[in-house]
């Protein structure tokens, strides 16, 4: 009697090892599932939409009435931004633009642009007229601009900042901040000109998205759709491993302790 007595507790202990192991195994399975469904519900979802990036060209340009006199500068600046959307179903709401011009890093010129909606697989043309009205320039980037006058070329960075939201279908998103920056622009003075590809095509193609002339502008911060995606898909499949390295831990810590 006794020695049946004694065997009881060594029993319950046993028992209370498995059933936490298989609480444990519960939570990784149902743990695993749930990432398996998110996973293929991102993935589904990239395919279905497949985001692509957006192309800006700035395609002409002009500058009249310059007066450059006692380090004071007056100008007006016009240019035509074509904003490309290659996605077949995201739209884009640019709800509020602006327009630089600098000159050896120096803002010369800024005005904002009126907001507009771009549907999908769409090309836009945005207008944009920057004045500089008696703006005061350091004697050394005045000089500089004054030396570019005498060969009725000047080469100035065009940038535009823009506050966006994409639309896919009735879901619209937060705002995000776009940026893009045209380099080494180069406009006749008093003169309108188009900026034509070949003239990009012959000059400084190291530059993947940078505008010589007619070439693509790049693009400095955006929200990006097809970045977000992956990083997601990276994320659910690093936590599929982990998982998957906690159910062998789990699998071996079973058989060690049977």
């Amino acid at each position: 009697m006794p020695a049946s007595n004694a065997g009881v507790p060594a029993q319950t202990t046993q028992q209370q090892p498995r059933g936490r192991f298989s609480l444990v195994r519960c939570v990784a399975t149902c743990l695993l599932a749930l990432i398996v469904v998110v996973g293929l519900a991102v993935l589904i979802t990239w395919l279905v939409i497949n985001p692509k990036k957006w192309v800006y060209t700035l395609e002409n340009g002009s500058v009249q009435n310059f007066n450059l006199t006692n380090n004071h500068l007056n100008a007006t600046f016009d240019f035509v931004l074509r904003a490309h959307n290659p996605n077949r179903r995201l739209s884009v709401y640019y709800d509020h633009i602006e327009s630089t011009v600098t000159y050896e890093d120096q803002t010369i010129a800024f005005n904002t642009m009126d907001p507009f909606f771009q549907p999908h697989r769409n090309v836009s043309r945005v207008k944009s007229k920057l004045v500089a009205l008696n703006l005061a320039m350091s004697p050394s980037t005045s000089k500089d601009l004054m030396i570019e006058k005498t060969s009725r070329e000047i080469q100035v960075d065009v940038h535009y900042k823009t506050r966006i939201r994409l639309k896919l279908g009735r879901w619209k998103s937060s705002h995000r901040t776009l940026r893009i920056v045209c380099y080494s622009v180069t406009i006749q003075l008093s003169r309108y000109k188009h900026f034509d590809k070949s003239e990009h095509d012959g000059q400084k193609k190291h530059h993947l998205f940078g505008h010589q002339i007619r070439g693509r502008c790049k693009l400095l911060s955006t929200y990006c759709a097809i970045k977000k995606v992956n990083s997601k898909l990276s994320r659910v499949f690093g936590d599929f491993k982990n998982v998957m390295a906690m159910q062998t831990l789990i699998n071996d810590e079973k058989m060690k302790t049977n």
